[in-house]
């Protein structure tokens, strides 16, 4: 016979995550807007400090996140003098994002803001339950999307991104460490 079907919400890992989402991103939005910003604007301004200049197009796909979605975010942040848009050097269709001495000055700030929201949701959990937990919802991507649905490597540390390509990363192990 097979799998018995599943009738209340809380049978479901999507159920889960969609609740682990909100929570955080809740919480997020309520110590953003303590500086005037939005979760969303936290987390572009964090990925661009890290990063760099990018385009668009590099920032949703990194975000996970639709171009129009983007755009708002970073139209927001500019009217605001928080980034600025440049042409790219060899690509006169495509500009380049990036953050300026004004907005990495509130990066530095929010940035701890991820940190705590990243405490409050692992308190109580190991660093092996933390690192076991990252490997579970890596592998829950590839099994409903493939691995083409996982963050690019950009997201992950230079020294880590070619374990997180192989599917070997894990974000609390330290390799020199």
């Amino acid at each position: 016979m097979g799998e018995p079907a599943r009738k209340y919400p809380s049978e479901f890992l999507g159920f889960w995550v969609h609740r682990l989402r909100s929570a955080m991103y809740n919480k997020l939005e309520e110590h953003a807007s303590q500086h005037g910003v939005t979760g969303s604007e936290i987390l572009l301004m964090t990925m661009l400090r890290f990063k760099g200049e990018s385009s668009l197009v590099e920032i949703a796909n990194i975000m996970g996140l639709a171009h129009p979605s983007v755009l708002r975010t970073i139209d927001s942040l500019e009217k605001r003098g928080f980034v600025e848009r440049k042409p790219h050097p060899s690509d006169r269709r495509v500009k380049l994002v990036t953050l300026t001495e004004k907005g990495c000055k509130l990066e530095t700030k929010v940035n701890r803001v991820l940190l705590k929201v990243h405490k409050q949701a692992t308190h109580g959990l190991s660093e092996q339950e933390v690192t076991q937990f990252f490997d579970y919802i890596r592998r829950a991507i590839i099994n409903t999307g493939g691995p083409e649905y996982l963050p690019p490597a950009q997201v992950y540390p230079p020294d880590q991104r070619e374990h997180a390509e192989s599917g070997s990363f894990h974000p609390t192990k330290k390799e020199n460490g």
